[in-house]
């Protein structure tokens, strides 16, 4: 797959795992609703500049939408945006059980 269209995949994966309309995004990152649309189907390579405008627009990582995090597959980007998402509503004391149960599960599937 092209890094272009994983990219797109990664950008619709974290916009809905944040609630965005692909609008609501164009608006965050100043760029156009049909520029949205077209990078998440793969349309178009985005140059550096959008990339790095929508990682802000998205409150992520630019490393998580260039997959450096070897999240290659459509279904871990978007479960990967899911899981901060859903920490980031989190209360403190709630986030650090929720880091030490995602440690755990890293460390038995390292054994």
């Amino acid at each position: 797959m092209a890094r272009h269209i994983r990219i797109g995949l990664r950008v619709r994966a974290l916009r809905r795992a944040k609630g965005l309309t692909q609008a609501e995004l164009a608006e965050r990152a100043d760029r156009s609703n049909e520029a949205i649309s077209g990078l998440e189907r793969g349309k178009y390579s985005p140059s550096l500049e959008t990339v790095l405008a929508i990682a802000r627009a998205l409150d992520s990582p630019l490393a998580e939408l260039m997959g450096e995090d070897n999240a290659d597959s459509p279904k871990r980007a978007r479960l990967m945006g899911e899981l901060t998402a859903a920490a980031r509503a989190l209360p403190d004391g709630d986030l650090e059980t929720a880091v030490e149960l995602v440690t755990a599960l890293g460390r038995r599937r390292r054994r």
